[in-house]
């Protein structure tokens, strides 16, 4: 056969087929998805194309490689081959078996390996390494096993198949059937591998991404299953064809016309479906839809005859309150004692929710956690270009900008999660770690210090990840189960880095002109009401924050009203000589009177929410 020949048929017999396949099956899966999240015809033709840029060649790819399996394999030479007289397959089946069952113990294994090793160790490289040595080694051993179990299960299978076939005259070990058991076996071990081994482990995670591509799996071997009949009738292949690729490049157009006509049309396909956004995520950088966007006041109005201090606002992720000195707590920390000594106390501050990606876009923005549009991209959340941070609004106002943060997985440029706009200074870790890169109170004191512009007043972040690893740095096997002591240490820890940075801000020449606000992004349940971290629940116990704000106009003294740190970013504005934008920009109201105390305390009130999504199983929320 030529060459011409030979791509002539692969054209015809592999190729097409398998682009049918592919275009047909994402069209559909893409749609589906557009039209449970999106609100019209176009956003779910767009969705649709959006994921087509990512799942068409990917399924080309998958159809090809099914299409080899299945001709390369012959399954039905191979069922026939280890057939008996009976017609049963007790040897296929006895390998089906073996293989599930090993799969339910090489999972169980991997989960007993993986907490074991963390337990007795906290070096995430010696952690990865002997994990993956301890996992092959139990392989090896589940193979040499499993051999010996084929064999003893075929022997038995082979008593039974007969044993069958005398009293019914029929095996009911058919090689469809046991195709069919498998199938249906294997789904059954991966649900019981999830949710007896997994996901009491690890928590709750939404599937619904897999269901989708379970669906365009499906879709693709049905198509595939479906081509040779429709090759008997030219004139319905041809139109199947002509329908699939039409279908196709509607959805294409349909996301090119999205794309460059109607960002906003865009960025609701991003943000709310399940396959659409993480295409868009993949192919494009969704921040610079920016440059098309008409983002009006970013720019704060200066209150008349009002000065502009330096802000520092200072996050410690995973803080409760009541283990904190101000709030009876015993953990020895003070360079926050000396802040709340020289300012004002909150007594009842509440966290925005109880997972950091939900806090921290709602204390950078001022925006309440549903309000806060974007997509969960690991553990955070990558926020829509419309929102404005408060950095932002500090810039625009002429202030020099920094960010002293961890961890990356919250604030690398890279994953372009929208935190850091506004920040022309940015130092952060690269990702959680026991050892975060550098001492960040240390540093933001010496970049305060040493700054190239001190005409200008500064905003800086610092956001303090040591006491979200608690447990890792200060683990049970080494440091005893008293976990409220662990929790401590932590928090011992980062006050130590903390005084480092109020060393340079305590000095007459700054505290003169700075505004110092420090509070927590959430808290942590250390054993209460049944959970032991947080994102679980409302309790006090992992939404009750510390709240300190002082500066040199600020009388010290405690406030019992109720604040939500949804109030925070008006609030700083107030301080430094701003008006707050108010609603629709924000929904937060600046508490700044109550803290020059021109305003009388009141009950006050707080609102917070856990919003379900890919890692949280349930919403919920809290007003206070």
């Amino acid at each position: 056969m030529s060459v011409r020949s030979r791509i002539r048929t692969f054209a015809r017999d592999s190729a097409l087929p398998a682009l049918i396949a592919a275009a047909a099956a994402t069209a559909l899966t893409g749609l589906t998805d557009g039209a449970i999240n999106t609100y019209s015809l176009l956003q779910a033709a767009a969705t649709a194309g959006f994921v087509g840029m990512i799942a068409v060649p990917i399924g080309f790819f998958v159809a090809l490689v099914l299409r080899w399996l299945w001709n390369a394999w012959d399954l039905p030479a191979i069922a026939a081959a280890n057939a008996r007289s009976t017609g049963g397959v007790p040897r296929l089946a006895a390998w089906a078996g073996t293989a599930i069952l090993a799969l339910l113990m090489l999972a169980r294994a991997s989960v007993d390996i993986s907490g074991a090793l963390i337990y007795r160790q906290s070096d995430v490289e010696v952690i990865s390494a002997l994990y993956v040595v301890l996992m092959v080694v139990t392989g090896v051993v589940w193979v040499a096993v499993g051999l010996a179990v084929v064999d003893a299960a075929t022997r038995a299978l082979t008593r039974v198949d007969t044993w069958l076939h005398s009293r019914i005259g029929r095996s009911l070990m058919t090689p469809r059937l046991v195709m069919a058991t498998t199938i249906v076996a294997v789904l059954a071990a991966l649900g019981i591998v999830w949710f007896a081994a997994i996901e009491p482990r690890i928590g709750f995670l939404d599937l619904t991404p897999y269901l989708y591509l379970l669906v365009w799996l499906a879709l693709i071997i049905t198509a595939l299953t479906v081509w040779p009949l429709l090759r008997r009738n030219l004139v319905a292949a041809i139109a199947t064809v002509a329908g699939v690729l039409t279908l196709s490049a509607s959805t294409f157009a349909a996301a090119h016309y999205v794309r460059h006509n109607n960002p906003y049309a865009m960025l609701e396909v991003w943000g709310n479906t399940t396959w659409g956004g993480a295409a868009i995520d993949y192919v494009y950088n969704i921040q610079t839809l920016r440059r098309g966007l008409k983002l009006k006041g970013i720019k704060p109005k200066p209150r008349p005859g009002a000065t502009h201090p330096n802000v520092v606002l200072i996050t410690i992720d995973t803080l409760r309150a009541d283990h904190t000195p101000p709030y009876g707590g015993a953990a020895k920390m003070p360079g926050f004692g000396t802040i709340a000594k020289g300012g004002i106390v909150f007594d009842w501050a509440f966290s925005p929710g109880n997972v950091t990606r939900r806090s921290l876009p709602t204390i950078a923005t001022g925006l309440s956690p549903h309000r806060v549009h974007g997509r969960v991209a690991g553990w955070a959340l990558r926020m829509d270009p419309r929102h404005i941070t408060l950095a932002e609004r500090f810039r625009a106002a002429g202030y020099n900008t920094a960010g002293f943060v961890a961890p990356g997985s919250q604030f690398h440029p890279a994953h372009r999660l929208g935190l850091i706009r506004g920040l022309d200074h940015l130092h952060y870790t690269n990702d959680l770690s026991t050892k975060p890169d550098g001492d960040l109170g240390a540093l933001a004191a010496d970049w305060i210090a040493h700054r190239a512009d001190k005409s200008r007043p500064f905003f800086i972040w610092i956001h303090f990840i040591d006491v979200h690893l608690w447990h890792v740095t200060y683990r049970l096997a080494k440091y005893g189960r008293d976990i409220r002591a662990r929790y401590d240490r932590a928090l011992a820890d980062v006050d130590k880095s903390l005084s480092k940075l109020m060393k340079v801000l305590w000095t007459d020449k700054l505290r003169k002109h700075t505004i110092i606000a420090i509070s927590a992004d959430h808290g942590e349940a250390l054993g209460e009401h049944g959970q032991r971290f947080h994102s679980t629940d409302m309790y006090n116990s992992q939404i009750h924050v510390p709240l300190l704000i002082a500066g040199d106009d600020i009388k010290p003294r405690h406030i019992h009203q109720t604040v939500g740190l949804v109030d925070l970013a008006p609030t700083l504005l107030d301080l430094a000589g701003f008006i707050p934008p108010g609603m629709p920009q924000m929904d937060g109201v600046s508490f700044a009177p109550l803290v020059r105390g021109t305003q009388p305390e009141s009950k006050g009130e707080a609102y917070s929410t856990m919003v379900r999504d890919r890692s949280v199983k349930y919403g919920m929320r809290a007003l206070i």
